[in-house]
């Protein structure tokens, strides 16, 4: 009887670290708001129209702006506790690049980003940034190798520390942008999440993918 018991647990034991070591699913996109209708090529017009119940401010006649919660990055709200006095997230910008078209007059969209300003504890800061690319990375399926990831400054040299992931695919590349800076809040000294954004923008060079027939 002792030596079935053992060996059910050696059994149980084997399961659990095999579910343990299962990997992690990506995650899933879910966000339904005005970027997940934008396209990189449309028109302004398009663009305005779509942005119809925000106010819309030109910075040239190629570039405007607007402020808007109805972007995805603003689900970093839903990690910051409800009673929180220190840590928060403002209202996203979103920034829509045209270029002009002299065949027909019209500006057509090469890029837009979207932009929180926020206050984060470093370890959920990094949770989110990890996460995030985790899910651009899903969304795009960009080349293992065409995922590159950067920081500038030096931590506890610099007063900020920039993590950039830059993912290229054949007609658009893909940045994330994390900053963190170093300051003390509630009486704590570390880096703290400071900015988020994520821009798309059109590559002034396309490259053709091949296209192949599935077999029946």
């Amino acid at each position: 009887m002792k030596k079935i018991t053992a060996m059910l647990l050696v059994i149980l034991s084997a399961l659990s670290l095999f579910c343990g070591c299962k990997k992690e699913e990506a995650p899933a996109d879910t966000y339904t708001g005005v970027l997940s209708k934008v396209r990189l090529g449309m028109p302004m017009k398009k663009i305005v129209a779509l942005n119809s119940g925000t106010e819309l401010y030109y910075d040239s006649d190629t570039e405007i702006w607007c402020v808007s919660t109805d972007t995805d990055l603003m689900e970093i709200k839903d990690r910051i506790p409800a009673d929180s006095q220190f840590f928060y997230a403002d209202d996203s910008l979103i920034t829509y690049t045209f270029k002009y078209s002299e065949s027909d007059g019209d500006n057509y969209l090469t890029a837009y980003m979207e932009e929180i300003p926020c206050k984060l504890d470093r370890k959920t800061a990094e949770e989110y940034y990890k996460y995030k690319k985790a899910a651009l990375i899903s969304k795009y399926a960009p080349a293992e190798e065409a995922v590159v990831s950067t920081v500038t400054g030096t931590e506890g040299v610099d007063l900020t520390l920039d993590h950039v992931t830059v993912m290229t695919l054949s007609s658009f590349e893909v940045t994330l942008t994390m900053q963190l800076t170093y300051d003390t809040v509630d009486g704590v000294e570390d880096y703290f999440g400071t900015y988020y954004s994520v821009k798309v923008k059109e590559l002034a060079n396309k490259t053709a993918v091949e296209v192949t027939d599935e077999k029946k």
